[in-house]
């Protein structure tokens, strides 16, 4: 299924950088929770995630594990609206003593926005967002 490709009744998810790195450390592959939606759903990834998957290899100094994946999902750019809805959020979210970090911002407006759930293993920082819907693991 390349990028843009649409499945017949399933349902679009945002896959946090948490279940690509999962993907990545398993050996076997269909193991894997990104395997597991992407059988059953579209995948989209936020740019900010491109970013954290760059920035990490970049940083080891090795080259990036994304092309094979790239070819699988979407990729969804940070766009004025996403921009206005991750203000709201960081600013509301700062105010309460519930900071996530800006790149979880981004992938959390970017959810919000484009109204689609959120897959991560790290539901500890997604939970404090309003109205974002989490697949947890454990729901899989």
């Amino acid at each position: 299924m390349g990028k843009g490709a649409k499945r017949d009744g399933s349902r679009r998810v945002l896959v946090d950088t948490t279940i690509l790195i999962d993907h990545l450390r398993k050996k076997a592959k269909r193991d894997s929770i990104f395997d597991k939606l992407l059988q059953r759903h579209d995948i989209l990834i936020s740019v900010m995630t491109v970013y954290e998957m760059e920035f990490g290899a970049a940083i080891v100094g090795r080259m990036s594990d994304l092309k094979e994946i790239l070819l699988l999902i979407e990729v969804i750019p940070i766009s004025q609206e996403i921009a206005e809805v991750a203000a709201r959020l960081h600013a509301d979210l700062v105010k309460s003593g519930q900071e996530i970090g800006i790149k979880d911002i981004f992938i959390s407006a970017t959810g919000l926005a484009h109204k689609l759930p959120v897959a991560t293993l790290n539901v500890r920082h997604f939970e404090r967002v309003p109205g974002l819907f989490i697949i947890r693991p454990d729901n899989l």
